[in-house]
């Protein structure tokens, strides 16, 4: 209460873990491993079941790069809004989708049952196509 009034509020679905391991562990899900890239922070999210998908991850990288996955395929998880599409291909049978907005750059892909997304950070090289490969291939050959 806040002066005689009720603060209503949602709680926040994000939470900080301390490694892909414990993602992993949580949501039972596969979340590849990034060879040579240093992670600055992985966060877990935790939806009510039946609202635009049920868990995710999201990998912030320490050169500002992120990679975010939820469950339910078919999905543009990467949270930004108003993004041009600039190119699209196919890879292992999985549509890639590449966009901008402002400074990013970032792609939007399902693999079966899961909706990624890897956006290019700021000071990162501007191309999401060799990134967004390499989280299919292990996604698919796991």
């Amino acid at each position: 209460m806040n002066g005689g009034e009720m603060i209503i509020g949602m709680a926040n679905p994000m939470r900080e873990v301390g490694s892909r391991e414990e993602l992993e562990n949580r949501f039972g899900f596969f979340l590849p491993g990034f060879s040579g890239r240093e992670v600055k922070k992985y966060y877990a999210y935790v939806l009510p079941k039946g609202k635009n998908g049920d868990d995710g991850a999201r990998v912030i990288f320490a050169d500002g790069d992120e990679y975010r996955v939820f469950r339910g395929g078919g999905r543009d998880v990467s949270g930004i809004y108003g993004g041009s599409e600039y190119g699209n291909g196919i890879y292992m049978g999985v549509e890639i989708r590449m966009y901008t907005y402002s400074d990013l750059h970032y792609s939007v892909f399902s693999v079966g049952d899961f909706s990624c997304s890897y956006i290019c950070g700021k000071e990162s090289h501007t191309d999401p196509l060799p990134a967004s490969r390499r989280i299919i291939w292990r996604l698919k050959t796991k």
